[in-house]
């Protein structure tokens, strides 16, 4: 019988889901062999924001898949100005 044990721990996690309306954004004068429309990063905007503090995942598989977790501090929110350059993306 093989037994697998996996366990993950995470402290201070932040994902960020930009909310566009569009990822092509024309960029006027390209300039020489760059092509328009491109993909431009906007620096703030409205995002689906997922942090978490800190998460202890554990998961064993022995015929069957048994998984447990912890979380502490886990958000998830839909930010109208959020900024990626941020240093700390908690909510206020």
């Amino acid at each position: 019988i093989t037994t697998l044990f996996l366990q993950l721990t995470v402290d201070d996690m932040g994902i960020c889901v930009p909310l566009l309306s569009s990822p092509y954004q024309p960029i006027p004068n390209p300039g020489p062999g760059l092509q328009s429309p491109r993909v431009t990063e906007a620096e703030q905007g409205s995002a689906l924001v997922l942090t978490v503090e800190s998460t202890q995942i554990s998961a064993c598989s022995s015929g069957s898949l048994v998984s447990k977790g912890k979380f502490k501090n886990f958000c998830v929110r839909f930010a109208d100005d959020f900024g990626t350059s941020w240093d700390d993306w908690k909510p206020r």
